[in-house]
């Protein structure tokens, strides 16, 4: 992502095991942090604009979802080098995508939750 760029998808930290692949290689990494548009893969070293497909379950029950994107942006996170991947967009079906976008908003309300019931212990 280029610099003064704006993302327009809400992101989650996470941490999710995923399998990135490209067209030589499978690279297993940790998504840590994730949106309906793309996601920051740690763990994995690839260069900006390569192809690629991530692999990952997001713990609901369905099954796991594979995701086509473009690399977009390297960094290093706790001293491993790490990917922004953004999806493309025919990367997920209508119910695909559904999944993943209540997906986050779950994390996000739990999240808010405990943030608030903190607080409130606090004072």
């Amino acid at each position: 992502m280029e610099s003064g760029e704006k993302r327009n998808d809400f992101r989650i930290d996470v941490v999710l095991s995923v399998n990135l692949e490209t067209n030589r290689q499978t690279l297993p990494g940790e998504i840590r942090d994730l949106s309906v548009g793309g996601a920051l893969v740690a763990g994995s070293a690839v260069g900006i604009g390569t192809d690629v497909e991530l692999e990952f379950e997001l713990a609901d029950g369905g099954p796991p979802l594979r995701l086509r994107g473009l690399c977009v942006r390297r960094t290093v996170i706790e001293g491993q080098p790490a990917s922004g991947v953004q999806f493309l967009p025919d990367a997920l079906s209508s119910q695909g995508e559904e999944r993943l976008s209540r997906f986050v908003r779950r994390l996000e309300r739990s999240r808010l939750a405990a943030r608030a019931e903190r607080e409130e212990e606090m004072g």
